[in-house]
Parts: structure tokens; sequence; C-alpha cells
């Protein structure tokens, strides 16, 4: 099993404090068990089936999806195909994943990955939108409290709401999203006032969880 498809079935144990994420992943995962090679996937893809679309978007991005070989992987394409299978409204549970492959690009592609604020900002709308945000991973949750701040392709900005999660990020391990709260504070970024003790706050925890 690939690792991205692998990383799906872990994942739903994250999943449990809402059964119809869970419920939804394991049906289409039973779905995607009864494919056998996965021959037809690409062209079921291309005529708009959406599990074909999380299948083959999988092998896009992975060169594997069970014994579907993508001898040519294609990560636009691939993260093109999950994300109109999340905005189908029929797999909410593949925002986590989508949204973590957007901020970090797939494994083998992350020390050279430029990431789409369109993309990643579309995604989080609709994440909000869908009330998912608790089902979110830190460093997810950080880029969707990112496009609040800064009103990046969305139709208003959030601060409050903003602030919220990348906190939240923080004080659940995210160094990253630690810096990017002291770096806020001592530049006063996104209209917020500049706050030099908040600022050494937040640098202090980034130290602490790097």
């Amino acid at each position: 099993m690939p690792r991205l498809l692998l990383a799906l079935v872990l994942l739903s144990l994250c999943l449990t404090q809402n059964p119809a994420l869970a419920q939804s992943r394991a049906e289409y995962l039973a779905w995607r068990a009864q494919q056998g090679d996965g021959n037809a996937l690409p062209r079921l893809a291309q005529e708009g089936d959406i599990n074909a679309m999380i299948a083959t978007g999988n092998c896009l991005l992975t060169g594997q999806d069970g014994k579907q070989i993508c001898t040519l992987p294609s990560i636009s394409t691939g993260l093109l195909y999950w994300e109109q299978a999340l905005l189908s409204n029929q797999h909410p549970w593949l925002a986590n994943d989508l949204l973590e492959l957007l901020m970090r690009g797939p494994t083998m592609y992350r020390h050279t990955w430029n990431q789409d604020w369109n993309a990643i900002c579309r995604v989080s709308q609709y994440v909000r939108h869908a009330n998912l945000i608790q089902n979110l991973g830190t460093i997810q949750k950080s880029g969707v409290g990112l496009c609040y701040l800064s009103n990046f392709a969305l139709p208003q900005k959030d601060t409050p709401f903003g602030l919220k999660l990348i906190e939240q990020a923080a004080h659940d391990g995210l160094s990253e999203a630690a810096s990017i709260l002291a770096d806020i504070y001592a530049k006063g970024l996104y209209g917020i006032p500049t706050n030099m003790p908040k600022s050494r706050h937040w640098h202090a925890i980034a130290q602490k969880t790097q």
C-alpha cells in the first residue's frame, strides 16, 4: 500500500470524533479495494467520477495507488483531482490530506515545493464553511489561519479567526506557527498592532518546540 493511501487509513483513527467523516472515508476505502488493478480509474476520473479522482490523484501524486502504477506522476493534475473531489461535498474527510499536500508538497518534492496560496485559500474557505476545522492537523490550521489574516484569495479577512487558528497550531507544538506569531507581533503584520512582549512570548515557544 503506498504511503499516501496508508496515511488515509491511519488518519481515520483521528476522525472518530466525527463519525460521518470516518464513515465516508471507510466507504471510499471499501470501494477502492474492489477496483483491482485500477486500470479503468484514469478514464473514470477524466469522466468526473469522484472516487476515481481520489484514487487517480493519489497515483499521480505518489506514483502508485494500490496496484495502479503511474509512470508519469503529475503533481498539478493530482492536486486538481483532489480539490475537485473535496469541493464535490462527497468526501469532506479529504480536506486534511489535501491541505497538508498544498502546504508541504508530496514527500519526494518537499525540498523544492512552492506553495500555491490561491489553492490553499480556496480549500481553506471550503473547510471553514463545512465546519471541518476541528479535524485539521497543526500545519493545516496554520495555513487556514494565514489565509484569513492576509485575505489572500478570500472574499474578506477575519483577523480574530486567523490568529486563533495559528495560536492553536502553536500551542499544539508547531514551531513554525509560533515563529509566525512572533513575526506578526514584532512587525505589526496584517494590521495587527506591534506588541513586543507577545512577540518574545511566541519566539520563546518557537524555540522550545523546534
